[in-house]
């Protein structure tokens, strides 16, 4: 049997769903996810929101595609959503959704992750956008959010292969005429019109549509591949020096007129620039004395607006170890050696960011440049505040009675780690067996907390804080059980509210 014709008997109506994945697998109704199974999508899905970034804000996590439905195959991979809310980011939606989309596939790229031989692909999902998928699981709460259903549908194999075929024409043919043109737009055109065949397919007859199988055997014969290569290479050709220098100008003009005038209009920019001519590298050298350098300043006040900062020691002019630990969230979030090592790339970096985020020097009077708290003296009701204004609730006396609590009743705690997040970070040591973790700045101890409280686990007590609902109602969440608190919460808003009085702790 040739490959065309193994791809095509591929699609088929199962009896069962796949055994390798549920338990009662020919009875949706009764159907759940093997909980080892469940485990390692949950553990996946986790290190992707991680790679997202701390902005992420997660309503679920779920499965789709043909492994949660009865249609199949060895072809199969596990298509692993993680439904993200847009609409928190305001006007900046389009901006997080173009930046969800790229660290996608980077991600996917870089990863090369099977279970029971599927490949795993990670999506990250608006909650608006339409699915139509007829098998939805949620993994985040281990229950059918779709359930899907046996259908009795014979698939002509006959019109599906005609169809196929026409596909396979018109791809062949797209791709030989951008060979001979270099033209990108023939193949732009074609992807288009692919991309809407599938959408209206899926739209009319759902995923066993013809329109859909068409493009699933495309995706597992090669085929939409090539398109993307070839589409790729036209670029790169065009992007090359064979390229004229008026055909170059027509394209770039603009942008070079834009960042242009971004740095005339900013000093600050320019100085950066200036200190990257000089080719110098800065870091921290433990047991020397810490000089101070006016680069460093501009250094450390570039990265606090681009959101690492320096909470214990502000913008001092001075490569320290907090400079350090700054430095190497920058670079692992750009995809940089992370060696916490301020070289020439790096400022070239920083530089380019900042000319893209538009920045002007009137951005600067935003920026924090002294020491957010007195670490000798750090309280919990520093630390809940500051949460409480990252997660953008409000400072109200409700809120901060129920972080108290929480706090009361997680007990003892990891430094900087009020409630006892197992979120490891850069140079966090272990608390506990089980996990909880010591942080080195207050800064790590609020990042890891904002991150496991917005890893879509714990909506209902983040919605709580947001909408103010009061101590007692944000007591009764469930996902406090899920974070291992559970009834004491609820125990300790009690006590206060029959009197009781909270006591301000050091976190240091």
């Amino acid at each position: 049997m040739n490959k065309f014709q193994e791809i095509l008997n591929s699609f088929s109506v199962k009896k069962t769903l796949n055994p390798k994945v549920w338990e009662n697998p020919e009875n949706p109704e009764k159907a759940t996810m093997l909980p080892k199974v469940r485990k390692a999508l949950m553990r996946i899905a986790e290190e992707f929101i991680d790679y997202l970034g701390e902005d992420v804000f997660v309503e679920d996590i779920v499965l789709t595609g043909s492994l949660s439905n009865f249609n199949w195959s060895e072809y199969s991979d596990f298509d692993l959503h993680v439904y993200v809310n847009l609409e928190h980011h305001g006007k900046d939606a389009e901006l997080y959704k173009e930046l969800y989309n790229l660290k996608k596939q980077i991600f996917n790229d870089k990863h090369d992750i099977r279970i029971f031989g599927y490949d795993v692909e990670l999506y990250a999902q608006d909650t608006e956008e339409p699915h139509y998928s007829s098998g939805v699981y949620s993994i985040m709460n281990d229950e059918w959010i779709n359930k899907p259903k046996k259908l009795n549908i014979e698939i002509d194999k006959s019109v599906l292969e005609k169809k196929i075929k026409n596909w396979i024409e018109k791809i062949n043919k797209a791709i030989e005429t951008s060979e001979v043109k270099d033209d990108e737009k023939i193949l732009d055109t074609l992807k288009d019109k692919l991309k809407e065949y599938r959408k209206s397919g899926l739209e009319k007859d759902g995923e066993l549509s013809y329109e859909n199988l068409v493009f699933k055997f495309l995706r597992r014969s090669g085929h939409i591949e090539k398109l993307f290569d070839m589409a790729n290479k036209v670029v790169d050709k065009e992007l090359s020096v064979e390229r004229t220098i008026k055909e170059q100008s027509e394209d770039i003009t603009s942008k070079i007129e834009e960042f242009l005038k971004i740095f005339e209009e900013s000093k600050f920019l320019r100085k950066l620039k200036d200190i990257t001519e000089e080719n110098r590298k800065y870091e921290y050298t433990p047991g020397l004395k810490i000089p101070y350098s006016d680069d460093v300043k501009e250094i450390q006040t570039a990265l606090q607006f681009l959101g690492f900062s320096l909470p214990k020691w502000g913008v001092d002019g001075k490569f320290g170890p907090e400079t350090e630990m700054a430095t190497k969230k920058f670079q692992e979030s750009n995809q940089l050696p992370a060696t916490g090592v301020i070289s020439t790339k790096d400022l070239k970096t920083i530089v380019a960011i900042l000319t893209m985020k538009n920045f002007k020097d009137s951005d600067l009077g935003k920026i924090k440049t002294e020491r957010d708290f007195d670490v000798a003296g750090t309280t919990d009701e520093n630390f809940y505040k500051k949460l409480l204004e990252i997660l953008g609730a409000p400072t109200s006396n409700e809120n901060l009675k129920f972080l108290y609590a929480w706090r009361q009743a997680e007990g003892k705690a990891g430094k900087y780690n009020p409630f006892n997040t197992t979120h490891s970070l850069p140079g966090s040591t272990n608390f506990n067996k089980v996990g909880v973790k010591n942080y080195l700045t207050i800064e790590d101890g609020l990042s890891a907390t904002i991150k496991t409280l917005k890893n879509g686990r714990y909506n209902c007590i983040v919605d709580g804080l947001r909408n103010d609902i009061g101590a007692s109602q944000i007591a009764k969440c469930e996902s406090l059980h899920t974070w291992g608190t559970g009834d004491l919460v609820a125990k300790v808003v009690n006590s206060y509210n029959l009197g009781a009085s909270p006591k301000i702790g050091s976190l240091a």
